[in-house]
């Protein structure tokens, strides 16, 4: 089972990429955020495997969450949307 976190300003950005994971049987979405500082909290509580991660989002951008994640997570795979 591989472990994913949604991360996207958008609410139904996060419902939609959520959804279409619903289909597939071993990814589990372990939870979503709205903004970076909630990303890099759920990240450490979740230690997902996967991030989905939308750039543009309030409080730390996108690029350098990017770069606090792989300093502090770097098992951590993220895939920009």
């Amino acid at each position: 089972m591989i472990k994913m976190v949604i991360s996207d300003a958008h609410a139904v950005m996060r419902a939609g990429v959520r959804s279409v994971l619903a289909e597939v049987d071993d990814v589990d979405v372990a939870g979503d955020a709205a903004d970076g500082a909630g990303t890099l909290e759920l990240v450490s509580a979740m230690k997902p495997r996967v991030l989905s991660l939308g750039l543009e989002m309030s409080g730390i951008h996108g690029v350098e969450l990017i770069r606090k994640i792989k300093t502090e997570h770097q098992d951590v795979r993220v895939l920009v949307l």
